[in-house]
């Protein structure tokens, strides 16, 4: 607090604090800044049927030529006074209140004892923007013929056009061109905080015009990076708090449908919470095989607990809400499970002209036992 001259100060009402959205310097505790750019400049004083004197509280803009106070009204509250612009704080802008305490009830202003304080309104985006959690499969390794990335966001983020703000980049740093299948309002869930972007199945489908024409995106043994700039918007159109990358590399393309004969199992003790876990060969689809697994036991009753996909060695665990009991369960498994790549326990993602595909039961039974 800077004074020009030493102040008398009057019996003040409630102290409120200086809310954390607006940038305050010298700030009294009677007097409140404004926290948004809606909001008022507030005297914490008791008018008391007296009649404030309006010149004794102004605002200005900090470093205007002008000498001018920005324009506006006094509002009386029971226990307070405050100072409304005629428009609206602008973010960013700094101004400065000069209080003349001396003559809030007096119509003579010597101004001799100015307190000054000075406020800035930051963007509220300074301090909840949203933030792009986690990338899935989000391996170290995962097939050169990924069909999906899901991007997880900490708050429900705009339809828009995402593509301009997501890109994929070579281990030379040189940017891939049109990996994705670029789709006007993006594939979002119904909460739109996750996000499935899908690679151009005519580039990962061999033989089609688009993989004839430009190659698949990616190429097996490489290393690339998935680059997020925080200039994606949330649904209240502030950026995010900031980029995200992803580095991964590739392995040879996974083309065959999944097989569940080679799945193994690990089991668990009776009597504890240890997870069931299943080694699958292949990186599961995270969000697809949630949906199609399900595990009961020998009465044919579902085993309550959650399930977690497992990235090296692939596969996925189970962990039960309640202890394992001894006794031969089951794990059904609704045969549209896929992989990262597309590939199901249906059929292959790839069918070549003319190739057959036998139909499949839509669920097949895995057993295993705890002792």
């Amino acid at each position: 607090m800077r004074l020009k001259r030493a102040t008398s100060l009057m019996v003040l009402a409630l102290l409120v604090p200086v809310p954390a959205f607006a940038s305050t310097q010298n700030s009294p505790e009677w007097l409140v800044l404004p926290r948004t750019d809606n909001g008022s400049v507030t005297l914490n004083v008791a008018p008391e049927g007296r009649h404030f004197n309006p010149k004794s509280l102004r605002v200005f803009v900090e470093g205007q030529e002008s000498d001018r106070a920005i324009s506006g009204r006094i509002a009386y509250a029971e226990h307070s006074i405050q100072f409304q612009p005629s428009f609206p704080f602008q973010k960013g802008t700094d101004y400065r209140v000069e209080v003349e305490t001396d003559c809030f009830w007096s119509q003579v202003c010597t101004g001799r004892n100015i307190v000054t304080a000075t406020f800035q309104i930051r963007p509220s985006e300074e301090f909840n923007r949203s933030e792009l959690l986690t990338v899935e499969p989000g391996a170290e390794v995962v097939p050169a013929n990924v069909l999906r990335f899901y991007l997880y966001f900490s708050k429900p983020m705009a339809q828009g056009d995402v593509y301009r703000n997501i890109s994929l980049f070579d281990e030379n740093g040189a940017q891939i061109y049109s990996p994705f299948l670029n789709l006007p309002r993006g594939l979002w869930d119904a909460s739109q905080t996750r996000l499935t972007i899908l690679l151009d199945p005519g580039r990962l489908k061999t033989g089609v015009e688009p993989n004839l024409r430009n190659g698949p995106p990616l190429q097996p043994e490489g290393h690339y990076r998935l680059k997020v700039s925080r200039d994606l918007r949330d649904a209240d159109g502030n950026r995010l708090g900031r980029g995200y990358n992803w580095s991964f590399s590739t392995s040879e393309a996974v083309k065959q449908r999944v097989d569940l004969n080679t799945w193994t199992f690990e089991t668990p003790v009776n009597g504890s919470n240890q997870p069931l876990t299943v080694r699958t060969l292949v990186l599961l689809d995270a969000v697809n095989a949630f949906r199609r697994l399900l595990v009961v036991n020998d009465r044919g009753l579902r085993v309550n607990g959650r399930f977690r996909i497992e990235k090296s060695p692939a596969g996925w665990s189970f962990i039960p809400s309640s202890p394992w009991q001894s006794g031969r369960y089951r794990v059904v498994v609704d045969t549209t499970i896929e992989d990262v790549s597309g590939n199901s326990a249906q059929t292959a993602f790839e069918i070549r002209a003319g190739q057959a595909n036998a139909l499949r039961p839509l669920r097949e039974t895995l057993t295993f036992e705890v002792e």
